[in-house]
């Protein structure tokens, strides 16, 4: 069976990505890996009431399945992560087989959301820096290492 999902938040800054996967101490990039583990073979089988966490639904086109810029893996699970580029042109989304990728939903949450918060948090204060409207940043790690222990 096939389940490919993707995250829901763009991409636009590799850079930051890599440095998001620093709090996922258990991620591994590879950079430049083409094609990711999932199914091998789309089977269009969420059925109705899911067809809104498809990837197909969000703008991966089945046929690209399988094919990305780089990777990222998790020790012991079957499939990987791809981090394809988007269509529209406006960067890329991780997408993944959540039927033996379990795993990676409840390592970076469903639709990724742990690993974009993180991701988007980095990229704000990249922004934020390169403006000048703050010199330092501080954060609270108890917090987020609390987070992880529970992911």
């Amino acid at each position: 069976m096939s389940h490919v999902t993707s995250s829901l938040a763009v991409i636009t800054d590799l850079d930051v990505l890599k440095r998001a996967l620093t709090k996922f101490p258990k991620l591994k990039w590879h950079e430049g890996q083409k094609t990711y583990a999932w199914y091998n073979r789309f089977q269009d089988d969420w059925g109705k009431q899911n067809e809104h966490k498809t990837a197909r639904a969000r703008g991966i086109d089945p046929s690209q399945y399988g094919k990305c810029e780089s990777a990222i893996s998790l020790p012991g699970c079957a499939y990987e992560i791809g981090v394809t580029k988007r269509e529209d042109g406006q960067g890329w989304s991780l997408v993944w087989d959540v039927w033996r990728g379990q795993a990676i939903s409840e390592y970076i949450g469903e639709d990724a959301q742990l690993l974009m918060c993180e991701y988007s948090r980095l990229y704000c204060e990249q922004y934020a820096l390169s403006a000048g409207f703050i010199s330092s940043t501080t954060e609270d790690e108890e917090y987020f290492r609390v987070e992880m222990e529970r992911a």
